[in-house]
């Protein structure tokens, strides 16, 4: 049966129920008489894409059983009638539904945009350029295929006419690491930029005019930097006779340690601070508008940006910086050539062997893309087989990605009869996987391309409901982002960067069901002058420690950008007696006090000569094993772990310790992994 539904964009707002959008959309699907195999609906990850296909069956099961689920699903469905209405479900149709969707549970097209470009490449590999048996690599056999890549060149490289050539190259990249720390080093980069190198192998890295263009040769001018901080210290006098003592001294120190400084050598950090305070940035003044750099609170401790002051400003802050930018430049070079010996080895040792990764996947489909024999056969196909395209999470879909998913979405949007459609979800405010590609400009791009011209193809519809948060709380998001145009010039953030944020900024507006939430915002700047510990760790302490969510029978989560800050701040607050579980990649038998504790017991029956897991070990809850003395303690732990196993150590350590919630489940998880 045709499906009279429109091809559509969707800009959803955080918490806005974008998957909420996407089942209603499936449903409406099916309830129009589209088979489910004839459906694709593709996420990022596998969680999502499960949590997706449960929801779908939820809302048909429910409907069906309930009569206010019925009603709620029948308006969502006729919500937006420009993109389709269907008749009232009702029980009887609802239950028809879920037993097509489960009649055809093995045949449907859900999952991430990987695993659709696996089944592509194993259902046609002849087709797609690969060997005709292969298989899939995850993460850890990815680790060792790397490794096994790596040591390969290190061993044809011993002896042979380029090792010398090699071992300069390893020395350029790893530079002041450790012999030791040189294979882990090179590892780091395969992770970093094998991939980057794979997009485009011809791209000349480290070339100055790629990178700068007719700027190039004044970025990487030549220069003395003791003559340019003569030069602009005595500029500085001619325009400013009667600056303060105090200023005097301050710049004369600065422009010292400038001038003292060894190109190739670490910035210390009052020249760092010289160069951050006094050459990249400055004040200005409210009365004049004149531009100046603070020397004190003081107004003759000014130096305002007068006369030859500024070029030779920019004149000294470049001359420090070349050295710092040709070591860059030949590093990326020395990269590139790494990349091109590293690639050689792993495609001999790992592709040609017919294990191959996503990446690879993806990688070798595009390159069939533009091939005619290609889409006339697997291509033709595949297109055959889908209709309806619902694509989730678009923000984070890569250019070489959407190269081949574009492949058959153009077939779908200049299909004149109305029978198949285009549904894609995302937030461009929300791209978190542009490390791996991801490129959320697409997101738009596609929008404006497939509507060029008079015609328009594809219609454009906001999610801005928030259904997630109290009110206080999305008004200052939107006091916050929703007004970065006005403070662009102060944050220093780029004109392009704020034209692109105000195309994807949509207003958050608090759903009516959260009106009585009540809601609590604080924007607090941390000093570092707060103790030796990390500020805005300690931060986190006393506010946890003023708001005390444990006791109040409150989650609490604290966000950061890093594993290592999580378990930093997580260990800090375990110190302090507040329970913390801590997600990501984090080890539950090492990131809370009771598991230190457990494997400082089992270092310390290994090896009684360690003294620091002895210290450890008395220090803990744990320290009344050491009650009858270390010789006691090492005996009765080899005997139990030699008898019945680590498990039955674990629980004769812990049993009778008065644990928190918290430490109980730890507890939990170091006997599940003993």
């Amino acid at each position: 049966m045709s499906a009279p539904i429109r091809h559509t964009m969707l800009v959803a707002n955080a918490g806005s129920g974008k998957t909420y959008a996407l089942t209603t959309r499936m449903v409406k699907l099916l309830a129009l008489g589209v088979e489910p195999r004839k459906i694709a609906a593709l996420t990022f990850t596998k969680k999502a894409a499960g949590e997706f296909l449960d929801a779908v069956f939820l809302r048909l099961a429910e409907a069906s059983i309930y009569p206010k689920k019925l009603t709620e699903l029948n308006e969502d469905l006729n919500a937006e009638p420009a993109e389709g209405t269907v008749a009232p479900l009702d029980e009887v149709r609802c239950r028809e539904l879920l037993m097509r969707l489960v009649a055809d549970s093995g045949r449907l097209t859900m999952g991430t945009i990987d695993s659709l470009f696996a089944r592509i490449a194993r259902s046609f590999p002849l087709e797609s350029g690969l060997p005709g048996e292969f298989a899939m690599i995850g993460e850890s056999e990815l680790e060792r295929a790397r490794t096994e890549a790596l040591a390969a060149i290190f061993r044809e490289s011993v002896g042979s006419a380029a090792g010398a050539e090699f071992l300069d190259l390893v020395r350029r990249i790893a530079r002041r690491r450790g012999e030791r720390e040189v294979f882990q080093t090179l590892l780091q980069s395969v992770k970093d930029f094998h991939e980057k190198f794979l997009k485009d192998i011809n791209l000349p890295w480290g070339d100055r005019d790629l990178i700068w263009g007719s700027k190039g040769s004044e970025i990487l001018t030549s220069g003395d930097v003791k003559m340019a901080a003569d030069a602009l210290w005595a500029e500085i006098q001619k325009e400013h006779p009667t600056l303060s003592s105090e200023a005097r001294e301050k710049w004369i120190e600065n422009l010292e340690a400038a001038s003292d400084h060894k190109p190739g050598s670490f910035w210390s950090k009052e020249l760092k601070e010289f160069i951050r305070g006094r050459l990249c940035s400055c004040s200005e003044d409210k009365k004049s508008g004149e531009q100046y750099l603070p020397t004190g609170r003081a107004a003759d401790g000014r130096v305002y940006l007068r006369g030859a002051i500024p070029d030779l400003r920019r004149k000294l802050l470049l001359t420090l910086l070349k050295p710092v930018y040709e070591s860059l430049l030949e590093k990326s070079a020395s990269l590139r050539s790494f990349m091109q010996a590293f690639e050689a080895s792993y495609h001999a040792l790992t592709r040609r062997r017919g294990r191959m990764t996503f990446s690879d996947v993806t990688d070798l489909l595009s390159e069939q893309v533009g091939s005619l024999d290609w889409m006339s056969s697997a291509g033709y196909r595949l297109d055959a087989k889908l209709d309806h395209w619902l694509l989730d999470e678009f923000q984070d879909t890569s250019r070489i990605q959407w190269k081949v998913l574009g492949s058959f979405i153009d077939e779908v949007i200049q299909d004149s009869g109305g029978a198949r459609s285009l549904f894609y979800v995302g937030d461009t405010k929300q791209a978190i996987y542009s490390w791996r590609g991801g490129d959320p400009k697409l997101f738009f791009e596609i929008f404006d391309h497939y509507n060029q011209g008079s015609e328009k193809r594809v219609f454009a519809r906001d999610l801005k409901v928030s259904y997630r948060s109290a009110k206080e709380i999305v008004d200052v998001v939107n006091k916050v982002f929703g007004t970065v145009g006005d403070h662009a010039g102060v944050l220093g953030i780029p004109q392009k960067t704020v034209e692109s944020w105000e195309a994807a900024w949509r207003d958050h507006v608090p759903a009516p069901r959260n009106e009585k939430l009540e809601g609590y915002v604080r924007w607090d700047a941390v000093e570092s002058e707060e103790g030796d510990e990390n500020p805005i760790h300690l931060r986190v302490l006393r506010i946890l420690e003023e708001v005390e969510p444990w006791r109040r029978n409150l989650s609490c989560g604290v966000l950061t950008r890093k594993n290592e800050e999580a378990s930093a701040i997580a260990a800090l607050l375990q110190a302090y007696g507040i329970p913390v579980s801590v997600e990501g990649k984090s080890n539950p038998c090492n990131d809370n006090p009771l598991g230190i504790a457990l494997l400082a017991a089992f270092r310390a029956a290994a090896f009684p000569e360690d003294s620091l897991s002895m210290a450890v070990l008395r220090s803990s809850q744990l320290g009344v094993l050491l009650k009858d003395g270390i010789e006691s303690f090492r005996a009765s732990a080899l005997a139990t772990i030699a008898a019945q196993g680590y498990e039955a150590a674990v629980r004769s350590w812990t049993q009778g310790l008065e644990l928190n919630p918290f430490l109980s489940r730890r507890a939990a998880d170091f006997l599940a992994a003993a």
